[in-house]
């Protein structure tokens, strides 16, 4: 019930909360929800991303939380990655009133860790009930790859 089937049925992504959201449950003190993706008809059942989304009532606690997150994930990574940073508007709000505010730490083996903000607009967030969230993901190379030329091309 809470799956999502990415394009041509190559991954599916599972979701599971601590929370009435989902028949899977979580114990974590931190996130909210957390992903995972598979390649699907993958015997071996390889986790190609994971992903855990704190949910805000306040998109400042968001933000001040992204900073804290980035902050620790600079003096972990050092200088093992070159570090992004994009602002931009949501795809699935056509109106541009959703923004999006992402720092990439990419790696040299092309995979990465995003940790985003999701900040919707008043109207998705009312009528698709789309919450304001502050989303933690590590994507493996092989996923990126699918990502960058199927899934969104």
């Amino acid at each position: 019930e809470y799956s999502m089937m990415y394009k041509n049925n190559e991954y599916v992504q599972i979701g599971a909360s601590h929370k009435k959201i989902y028949n899977l449950r979580i114990d974590s003190n931190i996130y909210d929800d957390l992903s995972i993706i598979l390649k699907t008809n993958d015997d071996n059942y390889k986790i190609v991303s994971i992903g855990g989304r704190i949910f805000c009532k306040d998109i400042n606690i968001c933000k001040s939380k992204k900073n804290e997150i980035v902050s620790e994930l600079k003096i972990f990574f050092g200088d093992n990655v070159i570090i992004e940073n994009i602002k931009k508007n949501h795809v699935a709000d056509p109106s541009g009133n959703s923004k999006n505010f992402s720092t990439f730490f990419n790696f040299k083996s092309n995979d990465y860790v995003q940790v985003s903000i999701y900040d919707w607009s008043k109207k998705l967030n009312d009528e698709k009930k789309y919450p304001d969230n502050l989303k933690v993901t590590i994507i493996s190379a092989e996923f990126r790859n699918f990502l960058e030329n199927i899934q969104y091309k």
